[in-house]
């Protein structure tokens, strides 16, 4: 954890969550720690030709490290409905190879009908695969423990306002 972040040198509260996330043995293993940190450095990193993908994974320098992003590429490169994109990240979660499989062919299909290689939308799915995590939770954590040292930094009313759809941070809030 100290390389990483020392090589990373996170300047922003969303890339000590990014770090949050990249620190697991799936990215750790996959390159895309090192994509990420050439990302934020201006090196280069992960890069696509797919515009959606510029869009949506903008902000992670080229590199999917959340599930509300597994979403909205399975909506922009696949058709798929909010709906249809969150029962692709539950079965993903779950790793339930029946599900996995019919949601995959979906997925391929959609991409299909909008004119992306197969090779591509196998490479993107199987980064989905490898990339899901429950950041959210992370993010709740890295708050609710900087939030007591730190007042200055973090004030109520921004985590209120940043885990207003939540369900964890009102099952929080009401504890206290």
């Amino acid at each position: 954890m100290k390389d990483l972040i020392r090589r990373l040198r996170p300047e922003t509260f969303d890339e000590i969550i990014a770090l949050l996330a990249l620190y697991r043995p799936g990215p750790l293993g996959s390159g895309m720690v090192d994509d990420f940190i050439k990302g934020k450095h201006g090196k280069g990193g992960a890069t696509s030709d797919l515009p959606q993908l510029k869009e949506i994974l903008g902000d992670t320098h080229g590199v999917i490290l959340y599930q509300e992003q597994v979403m909205k590429i399975a909506s922009a490169l696949a058709n798929f409905s909010l709906s249809d994109a969150d029962i692709l990240r539950r079965a993903m979660g779950k790793k339930k190879s029946s599900e996995m499989q019919k949601q995959q062919e979906k997925f391929m299909e959609g991409a299909k009908k909008n004119k992306i290689s197969q090779q591509k939308a196998q490479k993107i799915f199987e980064l989905m695969l490898n990339l899901l995590n429950t950041v959210s939770i992370n993010h709740i954590v890295l708050r609710m423990r900087l939030l007591p040292t730190k007042p200055h930094i973090l004030r109520p009313t921004i985590l209120l306002n940043s885990w207003q759809h939540c369900s964890a941070a009102r099952w929080i809030i009401r504890i206290k």
